[in-house]
């Protein structure tokens, strides 16, 4: 009997350390929730170009788990994330305004807006 209160005593010990340094542990997924989102800028490398050409586009921004999604009604955008690059397709001549939409992890969204002309 003198050695089951024993094992048992010991199991207590044990458990209750377990359940301490649980509690003792942060959630690393709640990390920088209550950064803010800001979108600083949005820049191309050249913003007048020919037809068939390209330029780099690039978007400043911080803030909690950020996605970056583009648009642009006319010529192609060709890659993700901060920066992409735009090509001018030959019925891009004119402007071609490109928003780049920024969302943080708290669901928040900014826009910018860069007009690309095209000759």
């Amino acid at each position: 009997m003198r050695r089951i209160n024993q094992i048992i005593r010991y199991a207590w010990v044990i458990c209750s350390i377990a359940l301490l340094t649980q509690c003792d542990k942060p959630d690393p997924g709640g990390e920088g929730q209550d950064e803010p989102l800001v979108f600083t800028r949005l820049t191309a490398a050249r913003d007048t170009i020919f037809t068939e050409d390209t330029t780099r586009l690039s978007a400043e921004a911080s803030g909690y788990n950020i996605t970056y999604s583009w648009w642009v009604e006319k010529g192609d955008l060709i890659g993700s994330g901060p920066e992409i690059i735009f090509v001018a397709t030959p019925c891009t001549v004119g402007n071609n305004p490109v928003t780049c939409t920024v969302t943080d992890g708290n669901q928040q969204s900014k826009s910018l807006k860069v007009t690309i002309t095209v000759f």
